[in-house]
């Protein structure tokens, strides 16, 4: 069959297919191409505008045991994005620590493994709890008894948690004197 175009030409249905879908293609290339130019010129205007922002530090006066005092309601009991975050600022300060310090930190795992337990949410800093005791295996050596119990009541009720706290444990018991 053929048909008439705007044009006045004949041409069958299938040419006018073809037309119409070469047309759409260009529209859409066309499209695709003044998006790429936007989208790299916003880069470009929004790198310049861009400040560096100088990384602060804590003030000195706020010393380890504070961060972890002030921290401490925030890891147990906030929101769980909140208390990942505030314990990898105390991790990570961790090399920095005092024997002393780092005994405190020690037994706030053991805090962390038992207080929030009922919070699904927090399983990944319940799995970094449990590793943290083995880190540190002269102070961590401490916790054996209670590692080795608190796996035969099942206080470690997400698989990835006891099958950690279980080589944890499995590290202690060859560093035993």
């Amino acid at each position: 069959m053929l048909l008439v175009s705007k044009s006045g030409c004949m041409r069958s249905r299938h040419q006018l297919i073809n037309a119409f879908i070469l047309t759409v293609n260009r529209v859409i290339i066309q499209m695709i191409s003044w998006m790429a130019v936007l989208i790299l010129l916003s880069a470009i205007g929004f790198g310049c505008e861009r400040k560096r922002t100088p990384v602060t530090t804590a003030p000195s006066s706020i010393n380890w045991t504070n961060l972890l005092n002030t921290s401490r309601s925030t890891i147990l009991t906030g929101r769980w994005e909140y208390a990942e975050a505030s314990w990898m600022d105390l991790r990570l300060k961790k090399n920095e620590l005092t024997d002393s310090e780092l005994e405190s930190w020690l037994r706030f795992q053991v805090d962390v493994l038992e207080q929030t337990k009922s919070d699904p949410l927090k399983e990944e800093i319940r799995i970094m709890a449990v590793q943290e005791l083995g880190t540190t295996p002269k102070l961590g050596i401490v916790y054996h008894d209670w590692l080795k119990d608190a796996l035969t009541t099942n206080l470690f009720t997400e698989p990835k948690v006891k099958q950690k706290a279980q080589e944890v444990l499995k590290e202690l018991e060859l560093s035993k004197p």
